[in-house]
């Protein structure tokens, strides 16, 4: 029947009723790509607070919980190595994931939960939301329009609230990222990484609001899923993307408490928040969750 597990072995009993559940789910971000290349697009991003279609969690049931990793910088060298964040994953009653965000790998951005931003010659940004969900996880990265030419830049990658600037060497920041507050205070995550440059001629590029790295040397910030900075002409690797994260948040009117929910490994937490009593529950790394 809906809403309740019945026990067999003849016990007679009733599991204890699934609980409503609200979430944050962000991927990791994109590594930004070598040789005055793009910036790599943001870790998706989608949630249900404040106002959204909560989640169901059974109670006695361990949940597996998947924190996307952010991607690789372009190494120095040919070809290019940047790589895609991490999808993450909370896998529970119904499962909700996050795309990881697009490398820039010197052309065109790949796509993802934002997509990378273009690199030094005409090419299109990755494009975003690449789960193709409703409302959207991303943006897309920058697209560059103008022929190559030794002073040629890489545009931004694309964030959760904006997509890459392709403005040209003087307009190549990442997209900015987007404001929630399911932890009780207003963080902004997802932002994507600056595009790289030819030195002298642009200056750094900045990252997107919401952890997206500085072109060049930044990478994205761990636990913000931003996006990698793309590499500058000399020196040229460009920089990883930052972790995910997932957060799961715990109405007080559950009357569930901290002590009853265990989480691993112990990198991970779980905490009571004021004023509200609700139970938050962060994972930095990938883990298990059980509510009783």
């Amino acid at each position: 029947m809906f809403g309740y597990r019945v026990l067999g072995f003849g016990s007679g009993g009733a599991a204890a009723p699934p609980v409503e559940v609200d979430y944050l789910v962000i991927g990791g971000g994109g590594g930004g790509g070598q040789t005055q290349a793009g910036g790599g697009g943001a870790g998706g991003m989608r949630s249900s607070f404040p106002g959204g279609t909560k989640l169901e969690m059974a109670q006695a049931t361990p949940y597996t919980i998947t924190v996307g990793t952010g991607g690789n910088g372009g190494g120095v060298g040919s070809p290019d190595a940047s790589t895609a964040g991490g999808d993450s994953t909370l896998a529970v009653e119904t499962t909700i994931s996050s795309t990881g965000g697009g490398q820039a790998p010197g052309a065109a951005g790949a796509p993802g939960g934002s997509g990378g931003g273009a690199g030094p010659y005409p090419a299109a940004g990755g494009s975003g939301n690449a789960g193709g969900y409703s409302p959207p996880e991303g943006n897309p990265g920058g697209t560059n329009s103008t022929p190559y030419s030794p002073s040629s830049a890489g545009m931004g990658g694309g964030g959760a609230g904006a997509a890459g600037a392709n403005g040209g060497p003087g307009a190549r920041g990442g997209g900015n990222g987007a404001a929630n507050s399911i932890t009780g205070s207003s963080v902004t995550y997802a932002g994507g990484g600056g595009g790289g440059d030819h030195p002298g001629e642009g200056g750094p590029a900045t990252g997107g609001t919401g952890g997206g790295g500085q072109a060049p040397n930044t990478p994205g910030t761990d636990g913000l899923g931003g996006g990698g900075g793309g590499g500058d002409n000399s020196p040229n690797a460009g920089t990883p993307g930052g972790n995910g994260k997932i957060f799961i948040r715990i109405p007080a009117a559950a009357g569930i408490a901290a002590p009853n929910v265990t989480i691993a490994p112990g990198s991970n937490s779980v905490s009571t928040l004021s004023p509200s009593g609700d139970i938050l529950c962060s994972f930095a790394v990938t883990g298990t969750v059980q509510i009783g």
